[in-house]
């Protein structure tokens, strides 16, 4: 199959960290008719990478975050969505949804899974998967410095380019709709903006507490089979 790709028409990305309404803000950008990805790309059941966006309008989640420099350069016409959280917050959220205390017992987990790029594997096993998380958090002695290193990042790069940067904050009670259909250029929309996954867990937490089995059910567990050490 030959194909064009074309890097001039508008992109949306999310750029926030994981917990910081990135599944919300996805949602809000599908009732906005756009052809968004979260994480995944739904029909392949894969990761999401930086080329699925030439055949989408939108990517969010630390798909974007990772290499939002690259994307920005890429697509021309792209736009940024920075969503954000209280810090506190934060760091009680992605301790719960990694199931891990820092960024370096992160690193040492990551150590101990095997990669792999044959179809099917779970997603902790991919190579894309390591390297975001890299990128991202194993840099950093705590989460509270991955956040704030992120956050600098963002802010430093956006600070010459502020009109391709929207910074929202969903967990403020402050009305989202306004200031982002205004961004991406479409009708305001009515109704509560989407709240969803507020109290998710990630894959990796259950790799953490089901011994390495991702797909592991509750109830195939118990108190005879702990999380393993770290």
């Amino acid at each position: 199959m030959i194909a064009y790709l074309d890097s001039e028409q508008p992109k949306y990305f999310g750029i926030g960290l994981s917990r910081t309404g990135t599944t919300s803000l996805h949602a809000a950008l599908l009732q906005l008719g756009f052809r968004s990805h979260h994480w995944v790309v739904d029909c392949e059941d894969r990761l999401a990478d930086a080329v699925d966006a030439y055949a989408a309008n939108a990517i969010s989640d630390l798909n974007a975050s990772y290499c939002f420099e690259t994307l920005y350069y890429a697509f021309p016409a792209a736009k940024f969505i920075y969503t954000q959280r209280p810090e506190d917050q934060w760091v009680e959220a992605v301790k719960n949804h990694y199931g891990l205390e820092s960024p370096q017992d992160l690193k040492e987990l990551l150590r101990q899974i095997p990669v792999s790029d044959c179809p099917g594997v779970c997603e902790v096993h991919r190579p894309l998967f390591h390297l975001i998380h890299h990128a991202i958090y194993t840099g950093h002695p705590t989460w509270l410095a991955a956040y704030r290193a992120h956050d600098a990042r963002v802010k430093s790069f956006f600070g010459a380019r502020p009109d391709k940067l929207l910074e929202i904050d969903i967990f403020s009670g402050a009305p989202v709709w306004p200031a982002l259909c205004d961004f991406v250029g479409r009708p305001l929309e009515g109704g509560d903006f989407p709240r969803l996954n507020w109290r998710g867990g990630s894959k990796l937490r259950r790799y953490v507490h089901y011994g390495g089995d991702t797909a592991a059910k509750s109830d195939r567990i118990n108190s005879k089979n702990p999380p393993p050490p770290l």
